[in-house]
């Protein structure tokens, strides 16, 4: 018995091999397509130090005057930009203009933690002075209590009121009038 798919013809592997190398350029030229314009984008991006020593990043040359040496990447081709009046090209959609090296979305998240922290310690202000106050009107209150000549009481030891007795009253006035000093200030 004898097979002809085991044998294939001259002719047949010749097609075969034909369609292979079709096949293999098509690819290759799938992939040239989809890496290009990664490519031509890259190429057309500025990198330099500005005169304060901050890395800016643009689809624009740098401004005139900028020395040389201080541009560290230039689209391929490109000349150093001259130093009078060269005009930059309008930037391409997507691309993001840093002022001064920093990046505006940065700016405003670090402004806007900023401001929180700021609220934050402006709260922990008023509930501080608010303590602050409660602790002054208490104060004055016990003051106001020993300045009334009324008895004064604390509580004992077995859980019943205890009267203060000449000496007693004169303590508690005396720390009275120091916690109206310290507390209303």
């Amino acid at each position: 018995m004898h097979h002809a798919a085991a044998h294939p013809s001259p002719a047949r592997a010749q097609v075969r091999a034909a369609a292979s190398r079709t096949a293999l350029a098509c690819g290759l030229l799938a992939l040239a397509a989809l890496a290009a314009p990664g490519q031509a984008q890259a190429q057309q991006i500025w990198k330099w130090r500005d005169a304060s020593g901050h890395v800016q990043i643009s689809d624009r040359a740098p401004p005139p005057g900028t020395p040389a040496q201080d541009i560290l990447q230039r689209p391929s081709g490109a000349p150093v930009p001259a130093d009078a009046g060269t005009a930059a090209p309008a930037p391409a959609s997507g691309v993001r203009i840093m002022n001064n090296g920093v990046d505006p979305e940065l700016a405003k998240r670090k402004t806007a933690e900023q401001q929180q922290r700021a609220d934050a310690e402006a709260k922990r202000q008023q509930a501080l002075a608010k303590i602050q106050a409660d602790e002054c009107n208490r104060a004055k209150a016990n003051l106001a209590t020993y300045n009334s000549g009324v008895r004064i009481s604390k509580p004992a030891a077995d859980g019943s009121r205890e009267f203060l007795d000449d000496a007693g009253r004169e303590a508690f006035g005396q720390k009275a009038q120091a916690d109206v000093a310290k507390a209303c200030k």
